[in-house]
């Protein structure tokens, strides 16, 4: 947990650096630095996103952390953190990754030759920060989308964290 705490001072505090400068622009290549897009802000080079990303509720005065990645290329890498209104972390997606291997044969969901373009891995966590359930996770351009699905061997756990099922699971 403390690597999680370093990393997110770092990205606050060099996110925080950047807005109060205002430090973007916009050439011939588009968009450049740091942007506030609507409760998101995420770093531009040649208007594609590559860095960090933060997102915050667009409600609450000041505004609340609930996530925070990274991108590269326009694709989400690496491990994403969830926060609820407490800043306790309800989710963690991690091992984001191209999927070059894993087809997928399912009623439910249909991708180019059976095959969704990332995996991941994801954990939830009860609000007490016990892990909930974790497994595996497929999706096509966005994990946060309507293309994003939960497909393997899944653990789920009672609010004490100790293992109470294992099983397939394809939601």
């Amino acid at each position: 947990m403390n690597k999680i705490t370093t990393i997110l001072f770092c990205a606050l505090s060099t996110v925080g650096l950047y807005a109060q400068r205002g430090y973007y622009y916009t050439d011939s290549l588009g968009k450049q630095g740091i942007f506030d897009n609507s409760g998101w802000i995420s770093e531009y080079k040649d208007d594609v996103q590559n860095g960090i990303c933060l997102g915050f509720d667009k409600v609450d005065s000041p505004r609340k952390l609930r996530t925070v990645g990274m991108y590269e290329n326009d694709i989400p890498v690496g491990t994403w953190i969830y926060f609820d209104n407490n800043g306790n972390i309800t989710l963690i997606i991690k091992d984001i990754k191209r999927n070059d291997s894993v087809f997928v044969v399912s009623k439910k969901y249909s991708f180019a030759n059976n095959k969704p373009n990332y995996m991941a891995y994801m954990i939830e966590f009860y609000p007490t920060g016990i892990i909930k359930q974790e497994g595996p996770m497929y999706f096509d351009e966005d994990f946060n989308g309507d293309d994003s699905f939960c497909y393997g061997e899944w653990k789920y756990y009672n609010e004490n964290g100790v293992l109470i099922k294992t099983e397939w699971t394809e939601r």
